[in-house]
């Protein structure tokens, strides 16, 4: 992108990387944090995801020639397709099989990052005091992010996390409306159900 040589393209790209850096640092200094508020995890997954998603949408509409007001509303859509992505991407991680993701199930847990799915578990009524009991462990072993795993999947947590991600899907669909219907609008379209669905 850098050798078409469109300052705002450059400018654009150089403090998308700077804020995916802070976004990996956010995380890593978030690890085994289990109180955090939504707030705190919309700030980690917009700086590491959707801030890449937003700047890739913003230059292809750019190159496009749009006007402003259309290169804004095309990267509002990518940064919303973004916060969903990585949503979905977080569910994953409890729900799908290593086959499907190509990691470990909850390899997040091990790392210590804090996801929608855990937070969300954790104020399930339904979850008994096995999960905190687990979690305020010194050290976890094997078995015990096995069973955060099962615990997290059998909770409230999953259903409610995919229904914060297709939230983030409307939000999207919603910034191409301008746009009249033509089939790479309903490409984009697809895409806000598809990150959604998808198991890998």
């Amino acid at each position: 992108m850098s050798e078409i040589g469109n300052p705002a393209i450059d400018a654009l790209l150089s403090q998308t990387v700077m804020t995916i850096c802070f976004g990996e640092m956010l995380q890593l200094t978030s690890q085994r944090r289990y109180d955090q508020s939504l707030e705190e995890y919309y700030a980690k997954i917009e700086r590491k995801t959707a801030a890449l998603l937003a700047a890739s949408t913003y230059c292809g509409a750019v190159l496009a020639g749009l006007s402003e007001a259309r290169v804004e509303r095309i990267r509002r859509f990518g940064r919303y397709l973004g916060m969903s992505f990585q949503i979905a991407d977080d569910v994953l991680d409890y729900l799908a099989t290593e086959a499907e993701v190509g990691k470990p199930v909850g390899n997040d847990l091990k790392q210590g990052t804090v996801t929608l799915p855990l937070m969300l578990a954790r104020s399930d009524p339904g979850v008994n005091g096995d999960l905190e009991t687990i979690l305020h462990k010194r050290v976890l072993d094997d078995a015990d992010y096995a069973d955060v795993v099962q615990i997290v999947r059998g909770s409230r947590a999953i259903e409610e996390s995919y229904g914060y991600a297709r939230e983030f899907g409307e939000r999207a669909r919603a910034e191409l409306e301008e746009f009249p219907p033509s089939a790479h609008r309903e490409a984009l379209e697809s895409l806000t159900d598809y990150v959604v669905r998808r198991r890998s």
